[in-house]
């Protein structure tokens, strides 16, 4: 039985045309597409919401719910786009069943996630910690899950491994002074994303993709510095399905998804991060065998189509 979702995500990184496709694109509407048992219908509401305005979305929302006859409608949140009202004359009807994503509950939860919840049937969260937060306020319909990969989307390219060790994202929070440090000290490191000196613009997903391949070393940096509290993000699946070892600071509940030393590895601050690359430089078997073992973990569990499916026998529509 395939099941007819309603995708609400965003096809623009953050809204904007100018950033190319966004990570919920090449994730959760990727996965939908991917998987055999979804029939996915998009409706890009932050995108009818900049060119159309917010009422006139809402409106359009509510009419292709009513039109479409939807099992399910599956809303990776942003901000403030989706009008309560609109949800709630959704929620209450016998279908479609209503899944709200939410991004950063481990920081987000008191100013958004927990104001926004209770407008949908359910909501997922990759934050331990905000379970028990939303049972506090009456709210039981919360589901446990992660971030994953689509493999038609993250996946080795047939290229040699000539970068050392790479990093990509943003210099925001203590990653500029990181990787002062790491080129202080002599690592051969190769940085690419939009606003470090010298770069200009964010490179696409398939030469992220590639720049993951190509690297004996992928670097992950979390927000934790920035947010006040570690957590998992997309980067620490997206590495190992491109079958590059995965070098990352702990977060919360990692080892329940990889283990350290074995199919990832965990540095503890810039002196065991730089100790880390030297020995994985020197020891590049080791390297590529545990850089192995996480794609073959990547593959085996971390899959949207297996996240989804977990959702979908939660929510009753397995």
């Amino acid at each position: 039985m395939s099941v007819r979702l309603l995708y609400l995500g965003m096809y623009w990184d953050y809204g904007d045309p100018s950033r190319g496709a966004s990570f919920e694109e090449n994730s959760f509407h990727a996965g939908f597409r991917a998987h055999p048992n979804v029939e996915v219908t998009h409706f890009d509401y932050v995108e009818l919401e900049r060119t159309l305005g917010r009422d006139e979305m809402n409106r359009r929302l509510l009419a292709a719910v009513n039109e479409g006859d939807f099992d399910c409608l599956f809303c990776v949140m942003f901000t403030d786009q989706l009008l309560p009202e609109v949800l709630d004359k959704i929620r209450t009807r016998k279908r479609p069943i209503t899944i709200a994503w939410g991004c950063d509950d481990h920081w987000r939860f008191d100013d958004y996630s927990r104001h926004w919840a209770p407008h949908f049937n359910w909501w997922v969260t990759t934050a331990r910690s905000a379970v028990p937060r939303f049972k506090s306020i009456g709210y039981h319909k919360v589901i446990k899950s992660q971030w994953a990969v689509e493999p038609t989307v993250y996946h080795p390219v047939g290229m040699s491994k000539d970068f050392a060790v790479s990093f990509v994202g943003q210099p925001h929070g203590v990653r500029p002074q990181v990787m002062q440090f790491l080129h202080a000290n002599g690592v051969p490191l190769a940085v690419f994303g939009f606003g470090w000196a010298g770069l200009q613009s964010r490179i696409t997903h398939e030469q992220m993709v590639e720049v993951f391949s190509r690297s004996h070393i992928s670097l992950n940096l979390s927000n934790s510095s920035v947010m006040g509290e570690s957590q998992i993000k997309g980067r620490v699946f997206e590495v190992p399905a491109c079958r590059s070892l995965l070098l990352t600071d702990d977060a919360d509940d990692l080892a329940a998804y990889y283990e350290p030393g074995e199919e990832i590895v965990v540095y503890d601050g810039p002196e065991d991060m730089l100790a880390k690359i030297a020995h994985y430089l020197t020891q590049t078997d080791e390297c590529e065998r545990i850089a192995a073992a996480g794609y073959e973990r990547t593959l085996r569990e971390h899959t949207w189509k297996q996240r989804f499916d977990a959702i979908f026998q939660r929510v009753g529509l397995a």
